[in-house]
């Protein structure tokens, strides 16, 4: 396949990232698919602005916090301490959009959250 994509448009791809792209847009897709557009602009602009501060804001300063405790314990590479971050500052992605529908939570919601 990899072969296939970099005559065609010249990219270099791996499988793997072939394969990851397809599950992201696949699994964006079926959440997608379900909500309406008035599901999306009926969030509540409280919840919504609620959810933000959350994942920008009190998660990495968790985040930020748990490294500083663990570190003191015992040493975090800094390649970990970095991958760490940078997974806390992705809030949501599309496991939280999978992670809501399986919780039978607001996919609504949880879609603008990703969206903003």
């Amino acid at each position: 396949m990899g072969v296939l994509w970099t005559w065609v448009t010249g990219v270099d791809v791996s499988f793997a990232d072939a394969l990851g792209a397809f599950l992201l847009v696949s699994s964006m897709g079926a959440i997608g698919l379900r909500l309406a557009p008035r599901d999306v602009g009926g969030v509540a602009p409280r919840a919504l602005l609620l959810g933000l501060v959350f994942n920008v804001v009190v998660l990495p300063l968790l985040a930020v916090l748990i490294l500083a405790g663990v570190d003191v314990v015992a040493p975090i590479p800094v390649a970990a301490a970095v991958g760490i971050a940078l997974c806390v500052g992705a809030p949501g992605g599309t496991s939280g959009l999978l992670l809501s529908r399986d919780a039978h939570g607001d996919a609504a919601h949880a879609l603008a959250v990703v969206v903003i």
